[in-house]
């Protein structure tokens, strides 16, 4: 395996052990060495890849969101249904998501990461936030509702399929 392989498995077994530590203790509990020893790494090894643990959910989050930019980016100009269907999809995809989101402080920092991962995916399409207060209004209250959505539909048990949960948001919003 070559060095760059070798660090991005580094970095995947670290994440993968973040995520089964949170899911044992709590993300606000969880330390350095719970990570590491979910990971089976040394402690060594997890401060050649990461500062300290919210690095690590950062970098989670950042592989995944690059997912979403990389699919928003080639599926050219999706319509609304499509991405509130994607969204849905996207938690139901990401099985390690639900556990992370029910920690309020990973919450805070996803939705901030959300925030920012949205614009670039509104200009991946081709299109530019609008400065246009209305526009600005509009769309902060998608991304807050559907957020809210999205955390009533983790905290439920995901027991509704993404192509209801599509619908419902849809509907919610009366658009097609």
């Amino acid at each position: 395996m070559n060095r760059e392989k070798q660090v991005l498995e580094s970095r995947r077994l670290i994440e993968e052990g973040l995520v089964r530590a949170v899911r044992t203790k709590g993300y606000a509990a969880v330390s350095v060495s719970d990570i590491a020893v979910e990971a089976g790494v040394s402690r060594t090894t997890f401060y050649r890849h990461f500062a300290a643990k919210r690095d690590v959910l950062l970098s989670l989050f950042g592989r995944i969101s690059g997912e979403v930019l990389d699919e928003a980016a080639s599926a050219g100009q999706p319509d609304f249904r499509t991405l509130v269907r994607r969204r849905f999809a996207f938690v139901a995809e990401h099985p390690e998501l639900p556990a992370l989101l029910s920690e309020p402080e990973v919450r805070v920092l996803f939705h901030e990461l959300r925030r920012q991962v949205s614009n670039r995916v509104v200009r991946a399409v081709g299109t530019q936030p609008s400065p246009d207060s209305q526009a600005a209004f509009a769309r902060e209250f998608y991304l807050g509702g559907t957020d809210a959505v999205t955390d009533a539909w983790i905290r439920g048990g995901m027991i509704e399929s993404v192509d209801e949960m599509t619908a419902i948001v849809v509907g919610l919003i009366g658009r097609t």
